[in-house]
């Protein structure tokens, strides 16, 4: 390898001395005595240029017009150059002139390969070089070496080189590290099979979606949250259309009046303010009215954007239409106003009987509830009846497992 460096020579050298030299500061040739068809013969040489050029003389008439002109410039540098640098320079010549012409063709292919490489493309492969093993460097500096020092015999020099052979390139060492992937790259193992997606049977719709879900007239899908609804005759996993229990809905119930503590505090603090109350009974009316409004429009909001109040979310119950659709605005107001079924017969029925003792009407308040929630078990499909009236019905809703994030 270090023989076939030497092809560089001349053009490191020659490119060296330029840069050191100005160019009007640098003296012209010696005038040659003698020049024959492949360039001056060594004796046509000068005194000074045979000095400069001693390791090159027997093989002088072998090099082409071209090789000599460039050792002619090397010489006439050569008186300039400091004593370390010209035996430097000389010990060069002799390596060179040591080498067999298919050697020198090689060399100069090497040269003129290295000169397309960049900076960063030669130290790499140089790291690449002084990573192999010992015994690969070795081996390389074993084919490198000339076939005269192997066999111990002298190979007489050719007029022209061989053809040169492009070198082998050695193999770049790749460290350890996390690449990150590009934009349709995937991380799913080779071993497991890709899900399928082979398109759906002739005649059937690629995607599944319900008639009120589409828009007749631009048949593109309706806004809101059409997609998390469920499909009649699912599984219950995707939210099958059956009643949770009484006990769970129940239970929903109770959680959504504690909830409702905080929104009555802070309705009956917006209330007081807003109209300068003083008094508890002053504006009592108003406020209950005010509350009523604040009430409907809390629950017509959470049932007509998803179904699900925060106590329904937490009880895993959500509000449908009868045949899974979302339920609309128009919808859930009137469920609203048709829940308070809940209380009506039992404050009604308190009204009537002029009762006045806290205790009493709150039990008879508690009695209506448990009456009403219980009548639900005189319907098939165990919804309460006022669901029935406005075509709305609670199903067991059970969210959907977060998918786990795949590695980078």
């Amino acid at each position: 390898m270090r023989r076939l460096l030497l092809a560089a020579l001349p053009f490191a050298i020659s490119g060296a001395s330029l840069a050191q030299a100005p160019a009007a500061s640098r003296p012209a040739s010696a005038p040659v005595r003698k020049v024959d068809a492949a360039g001056p013969a060594w004796s046509a040489l000068t005194a000074a240029q045979r000095q400069a050029l001693a390791p090159l003389e027997r093989d002088w008439p072998t090099i082409d017009d071209a090789g000599k002109a460039k050792w002619l410039d090397v010489s006439s540098r050569f008186a300039r150059m400091p004593p370390d640098e010209q035996k430097r320079v000389q010990a060069r010549m002799a390596e060179w002139a040591r080498l067999t012409p298919a050697e020198r063709g090689r060399a100069r292919w090497s040269y003129l390969e290295t000169q397309q490489l960049s900076r960063e493309q030669k130290q790499q492969r140089w790291d690449a070089y002084q990573a192999l093993p010992d015994e690969e460097r070795k081996a390389l500096a074993a084919r490198a070496r000339p076939a005269s020092q192997a066999s111990g015999a002298s190979t007489p020099a050719a007029a022209k080189p061989s053809a040169p052979t492009a070198s082998k390139p050695l193999v770049n060492p790749v460290a350890p590290t996390i690449v990150q992937a590009k934009p349709g790259a995937t991380t799913t193992l080779m071993t497991k099979s890709a899900p399928s997606t082979a398109p759906p049977p002739a005649g059937q719709p690629r995607i599944a979606a319900k008639p009120g879900q589409v828009d007749s007239q631009t048949l593109l899908p309706k806004s809101g949250p059409q997609a998390d609804l469920p499909a009649p005759g699912t599984s219950s996993a995707a939210g099958d259309l059956v009643a949770p229990g009484l006990a769970r809905r129940m239970a929903s119930f109770v959680y959504e009046g504690v909830l409702l503590f905080g929104v009555t505090m802070i309705t009956g603090y917006l209330y007081s303010s807003l109209t300068q109350q003083r008094h508890a009974l002053q504006g009592k009316a108003g406020l209950q009215a005010f509350m009523f409004i604040v009430l409907g429009i809390y629950f017509a909001w959470f049932w007509s954007r998803g179904g699900q109040t925060v106590a329904m979310k937490a009880w895993n119950i959500r509000l449908v239409t009868a045949n899974g659709e979302p339920v609309s605005q128009a919808r859930a107001l009137l469920r609203y106003g048709l829940a308070w079924l809940w209380f009506m017969p039992a404050l009604a029925t308190a009204w009537l009987a002029d009762l006045h003792s806290p205790g009493a009407i709150s039990a008879l308040v508690l009695a209506g509830v448990l009456t009403y929630a219980a009548l639900s078990w005189l319907r098939p499909d165990r919804q309460f009846w006022h669901d029935a009236v406005c075509g709305t019905r609670l199903i067991d809703w059970q969210p959907a497992a977060p998918k786990a994030k795949s590695a980078a």
